[in-house]
């Protein structure tokens, strides 16, 4: 089969599924560079199933103007018997998350480029004598919009805060997280930049999954060395940037993202919602009386 590999490393997994990172060195072979994410669901997704996922994806960011320079060209895949046994071993070793079960169920996944690969070799790589850091950055920016919906009135309090922030004191006080984030998305989408890296900062302090840092396309340090838990990998990044001269972490990442016009994008998509999460509960009490 043209889809046969047996090089994966474990990248990361949700609740319901899986994503490795094909390492084969290869450039012919279909694999060379990309991901490929897989499904923990019980029973299997179906191929169909898989194409409906990818072609809502598409059509989900297009009316906020999301090109394909953000977007991953994702194809749905049969995998043969090698590739799933290759996969399954690379899950069992891996060090998951202790909250994190399941195996891998159907032999169909998605394929895509892999955005968090910055080529091969050391992660310092000199240029014309000038080190070059190759990482990657994974940012979960929340929603950036304060809710529309005509359910909630003009004054409330959740005008002014975020959902991630009232979700953060909610998390807290069910012990779902250690420590509550300070990050507040309406900094990072405010295109004031002094505010972006204030936010970028918040969430190097308490990254929790929405602030992750890769080096050659996998999460942890370089070369085997025993990996790092989150928390201490963000501080990692502050120190190995100062120390070679790129400057603050924070403030370079705030001045990417207020050059590329993706936050302002992915914000015009979130007021498009103008029942809001908040308004489904009434929406439901509606359908329900019609019925």
């Amino acid at each position: 089969s043209n889809y046969s590999c047996s090089e994966w490393i474990y990248v990361a997994e949700g609740g319901k599924n899986v994503v490795f990172a094909s390492t084969t060195s290869d450039r012919t072979s279909h694999f060379f560079n990309k991901v490929l994410r897989m499904s923990k669901a019980s029973p299997p997704l179906s191929k169909h199933d898989l194409e409906l996922q990818v072609k809502y994806s598409h059509l989900m960011f297009r009316p906020g103007g999301i090109g394909d320079k953000y977007r991953c060209t994702s194809i749905v895949i049969e995998l043969p018997e090698m590739t799933m046994d290759a996969l399954n071993l690379a899950l069992l070793s891996a060090s998951r998350p202790s909250h994190r079960t399941g195996i891998l169920h159907g032999q169909c996944g998605i394929l895509m480029q892999n955005a968090l690969q910055n080529g091969l070799g050391n992660i310092l790589t000199p240029i014309r004598g000038q080190p070059i850091l190759r990482m990657g950055i994974e940012i979960k920016p929340k929603c950036g919009c304060r809710p529309a919906s005509p359910f909630v009135e003009e004054g409330h309090w959740k005008k002014n805060v975020s959902a991630f922030q009232r979700h953060q004191s909610l998390k807290l006080r069910q012990q779902r997280v250690n420590a509550r984030s300070e990050y507040d998305p309406f900094n990072l989408y405010s295109e004031h930049e002094d505010r972006m890296a204030e936010a970028v900062q918040k969430l190097i302090h308490v990254p929790q999954n929405n602030f992750r840092a890769f080096f050659l396309g996998s999460e942890g340090s370089n070369e085997g060395e025993k990996l790092l838990n989150r928390e201490e990998l963000s501080r990692v990044c502050e120190h190995v940037f100062l120390s070679l001269g790129f400057g603050n972490i924070s403030s370079i990442l705030a001045t990417i993202l207020k050059r590329e016009p993706l936050l302002a994008q992915l914000k015009r998509i979130q007021a498009m919602d103008d029942v809001d999460i908040l308004g489904l509960k009434q929406l439901n009490f509606d359908s329900y009386a019609l019925t």
